[in-house]
């Protein structure tokens, strides 16, 4: 297949990946119970963190949907590329873990038996199958058509390493070293090592181990392009964990560690960028 041809093939998948998430949040916006099980839990998407939610999370859709068509075609070349890497790179952290995460998880579920969310919000299981299963399209094609566009406009970045260690850096690679660790021992121990809440089923530990693995890779990985998604894990993932806690109830660890991880994450992306420039 030629290369246009397959970008193509790669964006109108990537689009429709996009649609069904995209349709469930506008029909909730609109006042739908589409998908929601119980009457307590669709009263509760009128409720304003659950509508800023939705709309946050639909112009993020909106968002992939212009970067998949600035990534694929021509014209996409003249936008800058700074509007072009940020949000690629946001996407990143936030999808990577799924991605890596969901298949295994849902592997390990099966054999362990039950369901793979904890079923307390009042949604129908297909609704995470849809929601998920869209995440994981999304991830690859996203990240796809900007490996393409990346190695075709920057590829003397796309082909470096990360640059010699500074000692600050030796302290950002101990902290996100040990960030990545935590993540394991959530998914291993749960409570019992003070883990977000809101992850009790093993699909839901394994995107844990996911989300370790992957900022590990930020600090350990050689190739600029896999510590490129690490570091967005790295500094993403505490920040989420935090506006997705369980009626917000947190306890210390948590945020101590998304700060810690965060600033350690954001010096790795400058060793990245220190010496490069992104046009």
């Amino acid at each position: 297949m030629p290369v246009a041809r397959r970008r193509l093939v790669v964006c109108a998948a990537t689009v429709l990946a996009c649609l069904p998430y995209l349709a469930l949040k506008i029909a909730w916006l609109a006042g739908s119970s589409v998908g929601i099980r119980s009457g307590a839990a669709g009263a509760g998407m009128h409720d304003e963190r659950y509508v800023v939610g939705n709309l946050i999370t639909v112009g993020m859709e909106l968002v992939a949907i212009g970067l998949l068509l600035a990534l694929t075609f021509p014209w996409g070349r003249r936008v800058p590329g700074w509007l072009l890497v940020v949000p690629v790179w946001v996407a990143a952290g936030l999808l990577a873990p799924i991605a890596l995460g969901l298949p295994v998880g849902l592997v390990l579920q099966a054999l362990a038996g039950g369901v793979p969310s904890s079923g307390d919000d009042g949604l129908e299981a297909w609704v995470y199958a849809v929601v998920y299963g869209g995440f994981v399209l999304q991830a690859v094609g996203v990240l796809t058509a900007f490996g393409w566009h990346a190695r075709e406009r920057w590829p003397d970045w796309a082909r470096a390493r990360r640059l010699r260690s500074s000692p600050a850096t030796v302290v950002a690679i101990g902290v996100v070293v040990g960030f990545g660790l935590l993540h394991l021992v959530w998914a291993l121990a749960g409570d019992a090592a003070a883990a977000p809440e809101g992850f009790e089923t093993v699909a839901q530990r394994t995107y844990l181990a996911a989300t370790g693995v992957l900022v590990l890779a930020a600090a350990l990985a050689g190739p600029a392009a896999i510590a490129w998604v690490g570091t967005a894990v790295t500094v993403l993932a505490g920040p989420t964990q935090l506006l997705l806690a369980h009626e917000g109830h947190v306890g210390a660890v948590v945020p101590v560690a998304a700060v810690l991880a965060s600033i350690g994450g954001l010096w790795l992306v400058r060793t990245l960028l220190v010496s490069r420039r992104v046009t």
